[in-house]
């Protein structure tokens, strides 16, 4: 039997870092969190099984932080069972986007004890949606522009918010002439 049950865990552990979901457990009379490898790769912790729920809650994003589970709706079980929020992870410091899905484990007197759930990282999708709905702007706005320049700097907008930059331009080359025209910037 003890070695079904260490065949299925290491099952479930390939499953994890296969669909590259993480799973949590959190006690709610305790301060700590049960976390799987995968989890941790997710939030780029170093690998432990348990961690304080103060240091997985440092990871999320300062912004985000209302958005992701405090102690009061923990314990009331409203927090939000399905949210989208950022992390920075501290092994890279790269911001990232999450997935959390949980749900509420109940004693008999229908009071919460155990909170579960996935992390899954989403950044690539979140990316994605970005880069279609500055492209259908840029859309917009190309269908409206009178000029070759009013496209270009719609362009070069667009380009600049989908890039996350701080600035874009266009010039115009006149290879003849060997020179750089800069248009706009």
């Amino acid at each position: 039997a003890r070695q079904k049950s260490i065949n299925r865990q290491f099952r479930q552990q390939e499953a994890q870092e296969a669909g590259r979901i993480g799973t949590f457990e959190i006690d709610l009379s305790e301060d700590f969190v049960k976390v799987s490898p995968e989890f941790c790769r997710i939030f780029g912790l170093p690998q432990a099984d348990v961690y304080t729920i103060e240091q997985t809650v440092g990871v999320v994003h300062p912004e985000d932080r209302t958005i992701s589970s405090n102690a009061q709706n923990r314990e009331s079980a409203t927090a939000e069972r399905d949210v989208e929020y950022r992390i920075i992870r501290p092994s890279d410091g790269k911001t990232r986007w999450i997935a959390r899905r949980a749900s509420f484990d109940f004693d008999a007197n229908g009071q919460p004890i155990r909170m579960l759930g996935t992390v899954h990282d989403i950044t690539e999708r979140r990316f994605a949606h970005e880069r279609m709905r500055y492209l259908l702007e840029l859309g917009d706005r190309l269908h409206i522009a009178e000029t070759i320049g009013e496209a270009a700097e719609a362009a070069g907008e667009s380009l600049r918010k989908s890039m996350n930059i701080t600035r874009a331009g266009y010039a115009t080359i006149d290879l003849l002439a060997g020179r750089l025209t800069v248009e706009h910037d």
